[in-house]
């Protein structure tokens, strides 16, 4: 996709940086970006586990902006327990 076209549909991506996931408007952006090819594998796949699991797991979304199934390398990070309440795993924080 080009930047500019991505720029344009997702304007918070420029907010790209650590906490930026506080702001709801970002997180809204970024599960509007689910959707994109990078990412319907591992959205499938976190459906799946989490009608496998149920929602007590509160299993996070993978962050479209960390390279999807295009990333170069994988960081196995532990997921947030679901009591914090975080939907996104990523490695800005």
């Amino acid at each position: 996709m080009d930047l500019f076209i991505l720029l344009t549909e997702f304007p918070m991506l420029f907010q790209y940086k650590p906490k930026s996931l506080q702001v709801l408007a970002a997180c809204k952006e970024r599960a509007g970006m689910l959707s994109l090819p990078h990412m319907l594998p591992l959205r499938d796949f976190v459906e799946s586990l989490r009608n496998e699991m149920g929602p007590e797991y509160g299993i996070p979304h993978f962050d479209p902006l960390d390279g999807g199934i295009n990333a170069q390398i994988l960081f196995l990070l532990e997921a947030p327990r679901a009591e914090s309440g975080r939907i996104w795993l990523c490695v800005t924080g």
